[in-house]
């Protein structure tokens, strides 16, 4: 009896192996990529680029159609499991949209989800965007690897409820309103990413998030109001990561006289030192940590040449062990000039 016990639970995991496993499909124009959308599929893209906007709004898929935006459309994948997304070649393959006010690609209610080598943006020529790269909803078991996500799109990641993405080896550069933005999210993490030569407001925005890790992450050359603003966040971890080169609007050449006057007030008068930001108008939230309600951990973490009139609110935001601080200019607060 125990033997035959035995033989059955090896044909039953035979079989859930089996219904698990993806069929390969090899495509090379966006029509056979959309066609070849579905759950326990690989789609492995061959030649440069997808271009996303040679489909007809009208096209869609038992797992995937196109929603109107202003103008022209995005592609939503939606309601599938185990499906691979992978670039061939020593290049990320590009995916590539042309509506300034879509996302490239959409996920709504998946799971097991691998984007592997891919160059996704707006195309072909770079303008100003209202719509994102990546966007995820009610989604879990979503892994990034090895691939470029590129403004003029306004953000590379936006996830709500989504738990358990992986982020391994990616750029994020170039995008005009943010880095990414996560909500709801849990357990979340990014390993050795980079996220360069991005603007313009709070850059990486978390909110209502548990459990999120940066790893090996370089933070560098952006512009923006914040590098982070996380409110209502649990477990916010930022472990051996370079901070390095990003500026906040204190030192636009608009208000250089502002500051240097404001700077010659904290060097005059020790009750200045911790001046209300308000005194600076419309930079009031200019922090390089923007945190609320939350506590983030710094650990091991190189941070070293930002501007910012502020480095956190506080020091009860955050947590720091074994960072070093060089040549950074916060003008006010602490770990201020």
């Amino acid at each position: 009896m125990k033997k035959l016990i035995f033989n059955f639970l090896i044909i039953f995991s035979s079989i859930s192996s089996f219904c698990q496993s993806s069929t390969v499909i090899k495509v090379n124009n966006a029509l056979e990529f959309v066609e070849a959308i579905g759950s326990n599929k690989t789609i492995e893209l061959e030649g440069n680029t997808i271009f996303l906007s040679d489909i007809s709004s009208s096209k869609s898929g038992s797992n995937y159609r196109f929603d109107e935006e202003f103008d022209g459309h995005e592609l939503v994948i939606f309601n599938v499991s185990n499906l691979k997304i992978i670039g061939l070649g020593l290049k990320p393959v590009k995916i590539i949209t042309k509506p300034v006010y879509g996302d490239v690609l959409v996920f709504n209610n998946c799971s097991d989800v691998l984007l592997e080598n891919i160059d996704a943006g707006h195309g072909p020529e770079k303008g100003e965007c209202t719509g994102g790269v990546l966007n995820f909803s009610d989604s879990k078991n979503i892994s990034i690897k090895n691939s470029v996500l590129f403004g003029s799109g306004i953000e590379g990641i936006t996830a709500e409820k989504v738990k358990n993405l992986n982020c391994d080896n990616t750029i994020i550069k170039g995008c005009s309103f943010s880095i990414m933005t996560l909500k709801n999210c849990e357990k979340i993490k990014f390993n050795n990413c980079e996220f360069i030569d991005n603007k313009e407001f709070d850059l990486i925005n978390l909110s209502d998030c548990l459990d999120l890790t940066f790893a090996q992450c370089k933070i560098s050359e952006n512009s923006s109001s914040s590098i982070l603003r996380i409110t209502n966040c649990l477990n916010i971890l930022f472990t051996e990561c370079i901070i390095e080169n990003n500026k906040g609007y204190c030192d636009s050449e608009h208000n250089k006289l502002k500051y240097e006057t404001l700077q010659n007030q904290v060097s005059q008068n020790v009750e200045s030192f911790c001046l209300p930001c308000v005194e600076l108008g419309e930079y009031e939230d200019d922090y390089l940590f923007n945190i609320d309600k939350s506590v983030v951990y710094i650990n091991n973490c190189s941070i070293n040449n930002n501007t910012s009139c502020y480095f956190s609110k506080d020091t009860k935001s955050f947590e720091l062990k074994n960072c070093s601080f060089n040549e950074n200019q916060f003008i006010l607060g602490y770990f201020a000039n």
